[in-house]
C-alpha cells in the first residue's frame, strides 16, 4: 500500500501545497516538495491520498459526555457547543469521536465555508481524496511540534496551535510536554525548565506523514461534506458500460439464436409426431392437411349424415325422469325408468309426441308403490 500526503498551508490552496508519497514501511517514494496540479494528479493516482489541514482553521473541543448513539451524541454535542461558539451551530461542520479512556468526546469544528472551499478545489482538480485530517490530532497526548514558527500541542486541556502573543495564557499547558522540532525553540519556551526536546532529522511534515501510518485520525469529510467525484465516477461508469456493451450484445444474440434453434427443433419434432398421428388417422391421405380443416370436414360430414339419436336424446333430456337403462338400436332409443303414477307416464308420452317423436309403450307394470315403464322412441 502506498500513500500520498498533501499538506495544506494557511491559504488552503491545494495548488501551492507541498506533497509526498510514502509506502507502508515509511520509505519515502516521492520527496516532499510543491507540485503543480498536473504533477499532483499524476502523483496521487492509485494511492491512498490524505489531505492534511492546518489546525488554525478549526477549533478542537473536549466534552465530558457519556457514550451515546450517533443521533443522540450529535444533539448533545450541538447543545453543549452552542454557547461556546462565536457563530451559529448551523454554520459549522462537526466531526467527533468518543475516547473510552478519558470518557469524553473530541470534537473538531470547522466553518462550512472553509470546508466547502477545500472540497470545491478537490472536485475541480479531480483529486481522489480518501481522508481530510487535522495536523494537531496526529500528535499523541503530551506531544508538541514546533514548525514554521507554529507551536502545535496536544494536551488534555488544549489541542491545537498556541496563538502568537498569547503564549503566557497557555504556560500551564506547555510544561511536561515532549517537543519535536527542526528549528530553534522560541524564547517563551526556553524559559520553561527542563524541556524534553527531540530534534528531528527530517522535515516535520515527513514526520507527521509517518505518524499517519500508525494512527486513525478523524476524517472531516462525512455527511453533507463527503468527498465524491460524481462526474468522474459517471464517466468511469460509461466507459465500463461501453466496454461491456459488445459482450452484452454477443451474449444477447447468442442466447436468442440458441433459443430459436431449440424452438425450431421442437417444431420439427412436433411436425413429425403430427405427421405420424395424421397418417394413422387418415391412411389414405396424400398430404398432411391442417387438423382444424380435417375436423371441420368430419363435423360437416357428421351433421349431414347424423342419426336421430341426438335429437331423441335432446327431447328426452327435458323430462324429469330417472333412467334405469338406455339402449339405442336401429334408430330407436329404448329407455326404462320408474315413476309414481300412470298419469305421469301419459303426460311424458304426450310431451314426447308433441316434440315430433314416435313413442311406443313397451311395458308399464306396477311394483310396490312405483311403476316400472319402458318406452321406445324414434324420430
Amino acid at each position: 500500500m502506498e500513500y500520498c500526503y498533501i499538506f495544506l498551508g494557511s491559504s488552503l490552496d491545494i495548488s501551492q501545497s507541498p506533497s509526498l508519497t510514502i509506502d507502508k514501511d515509511g520509505e519515502i517514494l516521492a520527496p516532499l516538495k510543491a507540485r503543480n496540479i498536473v504533477e499532483l494528479v499524476e502523483l496521487h493516482q492509485n494511492r491512498q491520498t490524505i489531505l492534511v489541514v492546518p489546525c488554525e482553521c478549526v477549533s478542537i473541543y473536549h466534552l465530558k459526555l457519556p457514550n451515546l448513539s450517533y443521533n443522540k451524541a450529535k444533539t448533545a454535542i450541538e447543545f453543549a457547543l452552542e454557547p461556546l461558539l462565536p457563530q451559529s451551530i448551523a454554520n459549522v461542520h462537526l466531526t467527533y469521536v468518543y475516547d473510552k479512556t478519558s470518557q469524553e468526546y473530541t470534537v473538531v469544528v470547522i466553518d462550512k465555508r472553509k470546508l466547502k472551499a477545500i472540497i470545491d478545489q478537490i472536485l475541480a482538480f479531480k483529486l481522489h481524496i480518501n481522508n481530510l485530517v487535522i495536523d494537531a490530532v496526529l500528535l499523541n497526548t503530551h506531544e508538541a511540534l514546533y514548525t514554521d514558527k507554529r507551536l502545535i500541542i496536544n494536551t488534555p486541556a488544549f489541542q491545537g496551535v498556541i496563538p502568537k502573543n498569547f503564549e503566557t495564557l497557555y504556560e500551564e499547558n506547555l510544561s511536561n510536554l515532549k517537543y519535536f522540532t527542526t528549528e530553534e525553540l522560541p524564547d517563551f519556551l526556553n524559559k520553561q525548565a527542563s524541556l524534553e526536546v527531540t530534534m528531528l532529522d527530517v522535515d516535520p511534515k515527513i514526520w507527521l506523514g509517518k505518524k499517519l501510518l500508525s494512527v486513525i485520525p478523524l476524517n472531516l469529510c462525512h455527511g453533507e461534506f463527503s468527498i465524491s467525484l460524481p462526474r468522474q465516477s459517471m464517466i468511469n461508469y460509461y466507459y465500463l458500460m461501453f466496454a461491456l456493451l459488445p459482450l452484452w450484445l454477443i451474449s444477447y444474440f447468442s442466447f436468442n439464436l440458441v433459443m430459436l434453434h431449440q424452438e425450431n427443433t421442437k417444431i420439427i419434432e412436433l411436425d413429425q409426431k403430427i405427421t405420424t398421428y395424421y397418417k394413422q388417422l387418415f391412411p389414405n391421405a396424400g398430404a398432411v392437411l391442417n387438423p382444424k380443416f380435417r375436423v371441420e370436414q368430419l363435423v360437416k360430414k357428421y351433421q349431414q349424415n347424423t342419426s336421430p339419436f341426438w335429437q331423441i336424446l335432446k327431447e328426452l333430456s327435458s323430462l324429469p325422469i330417472n333412467l334405469k337403462t338406455m339402449n339405442y338400436n336401429h334408430n330407436t332409443l329404448t329407455i326404462s325408468f320408474s315413476l309414481q303414477e300412470f298419469s305421469q307416464l301419459e303426460k311424458y308420452k304426450q310431451q314426447l309426441s308433441k316434440a315430433g317423436l314416435q313413442v311406443k309403450q313397451i311395458e308399464a307394470t306396477q311394483q310396490g308403490k312405483s311403476i316400472n315403464a319402458k318406452l321406445g322412441l324414434s324420430a
